[in-house]
């Protein structure tokens, strides 16, 4: 009895030794991921679910009052950075898909007429750095999607998806938009759902996708502009979605990525060649839309064969700048979009109203990655 005795007493003390250690080294980890998992991270709420499969990350932002009208690229904004795991969760993931929608202070869905757009952002360089791929970061545009009125979620069609590693940076920025009501004092909350799955959930392995933008750009007048534009460095690089960017040619031309609308009906045609700047020929799997009020419909075309790639359209409310819906594309056969090919954007708008509206329009491409594929098949294998 007393052996017994002695073999229990050592035996829990062993235990209690080898809690003690594993506490100790792995405390402070396990607090972060517990205070990222649910919690308030500088005024967002942040829960984390799972059933197993498909992991979901949602966003609540900070209050935002509406009190005035707020036009496009106007309103509160506010930014929250993340990540999808922690360096001791999966080491790649998956994302699966991105929503948006408008609540009130009292937990109901609201309209997305206090949405101006959303925008989930990464590091290029260091997302490429990554996975040992020279080159890419430099051409495109560091965005993994945007959500606007109208469109407000994408979901990835089956067997695609877009690979993170678990430590990489993410950033979701959300503004408020109001057009319509002058009178409105009222307390809103963006919420944001990121769906995500693992490498180890998977069976077989998804299809990597990249995102590209193209968009329409305007030449701007450059003896109206306040201030001199720097001298050009790179030929037609991709503009920054904000209203005050501009762009400069080597020719010495100046675009910008928005416009203001003239009355009436209006189209645009727009060469993209250069800015779509296709590593390789590839497929088109998904493609979204962010374009402001008034615009009917945006058109992607191969020149070189005449064949429209996808035409987006667009409900809008002529009486009122409000966009009901934009259209998507999706497909898992996907179309061909070939690197020696020229392509051009085709934007048509239509404004009736005699106040100015301002205009941009960006098609979103989430293209096959068959450089990032050959990577992971390395992993697996």
């Amino acid at each position: 009895m007393v052996l017994n005795f002695k073999k229990r007493l050592a035996l829990l003390l062993l235990f209690s030794l080898a809690l003690a250690c594993t506490l100790y080294f792995f405390y402070q980890p396990l607090k972060t991921w517990l205070k990222s998992s649910i919690g308030t991270q500088n005024g967002w709420d942040v829960i984390r679910t799972g059933n197993g499969r498909v992991n979901r990350i949602a966003l609540t932002s900070p209050k935002f009052l509406v009190d005035t009208l707020y036009p496009s690229m106007t309103g509160p904004a506010a930014t929250h950075y993340f990540n999808l795991e922690h360096s001791f969760g999966a080491k790649i993931n998956w994302l699966l898909g991105y929503s948006t929608y408008v609540i009130s202070s009292e937990g109901n869905i609201l309209s997305d007429d206090f949405l101006c757009h959303n925008n989930l952002d990464y590091n290029a360089a260091a997302y490429y750095h990554h996975w040992g791929l020279k080159g890419r970061a430099e051409s495109l545009v560091p965005r993994l999607a945007t959500l606007t009125q109208g469109q407000t979620a994408i979901q990835f069609p089956k067997g695609y998806g877009i690979p993170l590693k678990s430590t990489q940076v993410l950033s979701a920025t959300t503004q408020v938009l109001n057009v319509t009501d002058k009178k409105i004092n009222q307390e809103i909350y963006h919420k944001i759902e990121l769906d995500y799955t693992s490498n180890k959930n998977l069976n077989p392995h998804l299809k990597p996708l990249f995102q590209q933008s193209v968009m329409v750009l305007v030449e701007v007048d450059t003896n109206k502009l306040a201030e001199k534009i720097r001298q050009p460095d790179v030929d037609c690089l991709p503009v920054l979605t904000t209203i005050n960017a501009l762009n400069v040619c080597r020719s010495g031309e100046v675009f910008t990525g928005h416009w203001v609308l003239p009355e009436g009906k209006d189209t645009i045609v727009r060469d993209v060649t250069n800015l779509l700047n296709l590593p390789f020929s590839t497929s088109l799997h998904y493609a979204s839309v962010h374009v402001h009020p008034h615009c009917v419909s945006l058109e992607l075309i191969d020149r070189s064969t005449g064949k429209s790639i996808f035409k987006s359209r667009i409900n809008n409310d002529s009486k009122q700048s409000r966009m009901y819906h934009i259209e998507a594309f999706s497909s898992e056969e996907g179309i061909k979009l070939f690197r020696d090919h020229s392509y051009e954007l085709v934007c048509i708008t239509d404004h009736q109203l005699k106040e100015k509206r301002d205009m941009m329009a960006v098609m979103l491409l989430y293209l096959r990655d068959y450089e990032l594929e050959e990577k992971l098949s390395e992993q697996y294998n």
